[in-house]
């Protein structure tokens, strides 16, 4: 993630009283997947476009994800992946970073496949946002974080009064 987004999550995470419950770590996760622990949550925001090959990161990230998996990725639209394609070779020319649009279809049936059911999802022209719920921890989703949207998997939206683990019962 970026320097800006971890700032704002860590942020967010000291408001809840929960920062010493959340590790932030940084550097490619293919890379550092062997060190990271498993985790209620697992998000990726805007990082499988940066992959060519989503199904490994996707297979690493859900082994990781006991309870929750979220993502957003660039929609697979003509209109996406040709501006994909323009931003790809202005950006060659300087650094020869590239981003890639994934076929959503695999990507959900890869997710589906490990267990895991689609709960929510916001598009947007260009995004989609896709929160999933491990199918065996239905029984306790409710521990799940507060979702940052108004969607399925908030407790405020399941009439449970419970978030970040702790019971106001």
């Amino acid at each position: 993630a970026s320097a800006g987004y971890t700032a704002a999550a860590s942020k967010e995470a000291t408001r809840r009283g929960r920062a010493t419950d959340i590790d932030f770590v940084s550097g490619d996760f293919l890379e550092v997947a062997g060190t990271v622990p498993m985790a209620s949550l697992v998000a990726l925001d805007r990082v499988v476009c940066c992959y060519p090959l989503y199904a490994e990161l996707l297979r690493e990230a859900l082994r990781h994800a006991e309870r929750g998996f979220a993502f957003s990725y660039p929609r697979d639209r003509w209109y996406v992946r040709a501006g994909m394609q323009v931003e790809n070779v202005l950006r060659r020319r300087k650094s020869g970073f590239r981003t890639f649009v994934h076929p959503e279809t695999k990507m959900r049936e890869l997710i589906t496949r490990a267990g895991f059911d689609l709960v929510s999802q916001r598009q947007t022209f260009v995004w989609s946002a896709d929160v999933f719920i491990r199918r065996a921890a239905a029984a306790v989703s409710t521990y799940l974080p507060s979702c940052p949207y108004d969607c399925p998997c908030a407790p405020s939206n399941r009439g449970n009064r419970r978030s970040w683990g702790s019971s106001t019962r």
